[in-house]
């Protein structure tokens, strides 16, 4: 049997623990796919000089904000961008 492969996504709005967050999925001894949301692109400037500092992780920039709760609720906004991933399990970090 293949061991499972996992992704991750972390909401973000580019406050400071994003990178805190990012630096705990990557200490992580699992190998997986770290997704981050930006939610908004109101919030692009502020993530992104986070997020170039850590390539490896996939950025997603929605183009509205979708509002707290509401990425992590609604499946068919988060699957578009990802366009079917192909992962056996999927977390997701707030």
């Amino acid at each position: 049997m293949t061991n499972p492969t996992v992704a991750i996504i972390t909401a973000t709005i580019g406050r400071a623990e994003l990178e805190r967050a990012i630096q705990s999925v990557a200490a992580q001894t699992h190998p997986c796919t770290h997704y981050v949301f930006v939610d908004g692109k109101q919030h692009a400037a502020a993530a992104r000089p986070i997020l170039e500092r850590y390539p490896h992780v996939k950025a997603v920039y929605l183009p509205v904000n979708t509002g707290g709760k509401r990425l992590v609720q609604q499946p068919h906004q988060r699957r578009r961008p990802l366009h079917r991933p192909r992962r056996h399990h999927l977390l997701f970090r707030r």
